[in-house]
């Protein structure tokens, strides 16, 4: 019996993964065949753990957040503006609403990602 102060959310021996494929518009190369472990999903954003083989995908964000922690593999994010910086297992990177690039999996790669959206601007009282 688990207590009632924790809820798990994966077990890796015991979870099992939704498989899917990215859009073949946005795949830029590679073996899209992807890897999902959703933890939670909500209106308010979502988390949960991802995989992918080696490949390449276009990638916009035009309204939330992504924040990402590689548990293991390497990356290339590139932008509209052809420069990139590549993350391997251990780092944790945060890409901002209004992202337009290319993500790379340049070897097998598992994260831990959220899913935050874009806060709306702040309301200001009087003057």
């Amino acid at each position: 019996m688990l207590p009632d102060f924790v809820r798990v959310l994966h077990r890796a021996a015991t979870s099992e993964a939704e498989h899917y494929y990215d859009a073949p518009a946005l795949v830029l190369g590679g073996k899209p065949e992807l890897r999902l472990w959703p933890l939670f999903g909500r209106v308010a954003g979502s988390a949960g753990i991802w995989a992918s083989d080696d490949y390449s995908k276009h990638k916009s964000l035009p309204d939330e957040y992504e924040f990402c922690l590689l548990l293991s593999g390497r990356v290339r994010i590139g932008d509209a503006a052809g420069r990139s910086i590549e993350f391997g297992a251990g780092d944790a990177f945060l890409l901002e609403p209004g992202f337009e690039g290319s993500w790379t999996s340049l070897e097998p790669v598992r994260k831990f990602f959220m899913m935050l959206p874009m806060a709306p601007p702040p309301q200001w009282e009087g003057a």
